[in-house]
């Protein structure tokens, strides 16, 4: 079974992704309030070879030489990618396998650094997040490491756009009450006209926040939005989309492996058991909910399929 390749899984935004995780679980330098794989547990700003690159080049060979649908090859992970000091050699070696286009899907802290720029050049599509238009909602909202700066953040941005000839997708993170207001977009906009990116995606949490008081905006604040920000979509609140069982040997590993870094839609997963010609797909998921090994957590009227944090990784 793939450590750090995982998928393809449906993305709201890149088709079929073959996701590639760099980083150890929950290693980030934001703990967004909204979060869907809740608080960061690795806080940290420091740039360091995680695992060998060598391996998840073989990882990534291996997915692209099994021949299933790919539309992107993403670097995204359970945290920031780009604290991966090896992630341009990643780039270069993905490049070198496949003419496959590749993501890298950030949270745009680390582009102020001329090497993390310079490793971005050879993307496809950059897609950095950007959810506030001040440093004081910046703090409260992305919750950034203390050597995090707003003004770095811009900083960064601006350099990026400069230096670079690939696509720039700008993500939104709109949260009612707290960046929906006319004001607060209106702040976001004045730095979208000065980052000119190819995209401006609004998102809304489609899964449970790491807090639970965030909730997502009503019809009319979203309406608003995408006419302030001069947005190319909303995006849906649910991927559209099949995962990709094939590399796991059983539906019990496909579940852990997948809800490891992306939580699943109560419906998705009893679509990966089915896939394994289990007869009662739905009591063989209870039975990994009984053995603790997953979680079901309600939100917005759906359910989702979380990996419990007490199991064993090493399953």
């Amino acid at each position: 079974m793939a450590k750090y390749v995982y998928g393809p899984v449906p993305s709201r935004r890149l088709g079929q992704s073959l996701g590639v995780s760099p980083i150890p679980e929950k290693t980030c330098n934001y703990n967004c309030i909204y979060c869907q794989l809740g608080k960061t547990t690795n806080f940290t700003n420091h740039r360091k070879r995680f695992f060998n690159p060598k391996d998840i080049l073989a990882e990534i060979s291996e997915a692209i030489r099994q021949e299933r649908k790919i539309d992107y090859i993403t670097f995204v992970g359970e945290g920031e990618p780009t604290l991966s000091s090896d992630l341009g050699i990643l780039i270069e070696g993905t490049k070198k396998l496949t003419d496959l286009p590749v993501a890298v899907i950030t949270n745009g802290s680390l582009l102020s650094l001329e090497t993390v720029r310079a490793e971005m050049r050879k993307v496809d599509v950059i897609m950095p997040t950007f959810d506030a238009g001040n440093s004081k909602l910046f703090r409260f909202i992305n919750r950034p490491h203390k050597e995090v700066r707003f003004n770095k953040l811009v900083t960064g941005l601006k350099k990026s756009r400069l230096e670079f000839n690939n696509e720039l997708w700008i993500e939104v993170m709109l949260l009612k009450g707290i960046n929906d207001s006319v004001e607060t977009l209106e702040e976001i906009k004045g730095f979208l006209d000065v980052f000119h990116p190819d995209q401006v995606q609004i998102s809304i949490p489609s899964r449970p926040p790491t807090e639970p008081w965030v909730t997502i905006p009503d019809s009319e604040s979203l309406n608003l939005s995408k006419l302030i920000l001069q947005s190319t979509q909303i995006l849906p609140l649910n991927e559209v989309g099949t995962f990709d069982s094939r590399p796991f040997r059983t539906p019990k590993e496909a579940i852990l492996s997948i809800t490891k870094r992306h939580p699943l839609q109560y419906t998705q997963a009893l679509e990966i058991i089915h896939q394994f010609n289990i007869d009662n797909p739905e009591a063989y998921l209870n039975m990994i909910v009984s053995k603790q090994m997953v979680k079901i957590l309600d939100y917005r009227n759906s359910r989702f399929i979380y990996r419990n944090e007490v199991w064993d990784s090493n399953f």
